[in-house]
């Protein structure tokens, strides 16, 4: 009965539990026959095969969740590399909350504040941000935030390039958090060698100062290169 089982169109894992319940049931030894003996090797056999089938269907699952993620990321003119994940970054989204905190800690001592990546996991996928770590459910809300920030980024180049010549040079476009939401922002020292830092939305320019505190006003982008040089 289980070797006709074992060839229906079933999942790996619940051919091995079939040929599991076999051996359990006839786990007992008969001293006047070894048919029962080859039965059980024969199970144990069927049962690593299976195994080791389910294992690599499931290391292929997650190869290609992460060329997935790679080809929606890579469609974006956003520069995120896609990561395997490893024990760190595993620890990073578990509910152990003081082996969370001290894997984003390692984190950003190795990769430093400003660093971005992406990976997959489970059924979820995350986005590391500046420290700080975003699940999403499915591709489609992560490929939302990934439009939002392909747009952030590409408002910040379209203002760099309307300032030309007389931006800042050492302004940078970096990842940055606002309200706890990944966002990009123009980092630059003004004038007086001040950090500055520059976000574009719909109604124009606002700026944050090095203590955190936005200037009341939303500039357009050449009064705001004006305010800059003040």
């Amino acid at each position: 009965q289980v070797r006709r089982y074992d060839r229906r169109n079933v999942s790996s894992s619940l051919k091995a539990e079939a040929w599991r319940r076999f051996l359990n049931a006839f786990s007992e030894d008969n001293p006047y026959s070894s048919e029962d003996e080859n039965l059980r090797d024969e199970a144990q056999n069927q049962i690593a095969n299976w195994k080791a089938q389910q294992e690599h269907q499931e290391v292929e699952k997650k190869k290609l969740k992460q060329i997935n993620l790679s080809d929606m990321i890579n469609s974006f003119n956003l520069d995120i590399p896609v990561l395997q994940p490893d024990e760190r970054l595993l620890q990073l989204i578990g509910e152990n909350r003081e082996k969370a905190e001290i894997a984003a800690n390692s984190l950003i001592e190795d990769l430093g504040r400003k660093v971005t990546f992406a990976f997959a996991q489970a059924n979820s996928y995350f986005l590391y941000w500046k420290g700080q770590i975003s699940r999403f459910s499915d591709t489609r809300e992560m490929r939302q935030m990934m439009r939002k920030l392909d747009k952030e980024k590409g408002e910040l180049q379209a203002l760099m390039r309307k300032w030309g010549g007389e931006a800042p040079k050492d302004a940078e476009i970096v990842p940055e958090t606002l309200d706890g939401e990944p966002v990009y922002g123009l980092e630059m020292l003004d004038e007086n060698g001040e950090p500055l830092q520059i976000y574009v939305n719909p109604d124009g320019v606002r700026m944050r100062l090095s203590n955190g505190q936005f200037l009341e006003k939303t500039y357009q982008p050449d009064e705001a290169l004006k305010r800059i040089r003040q």
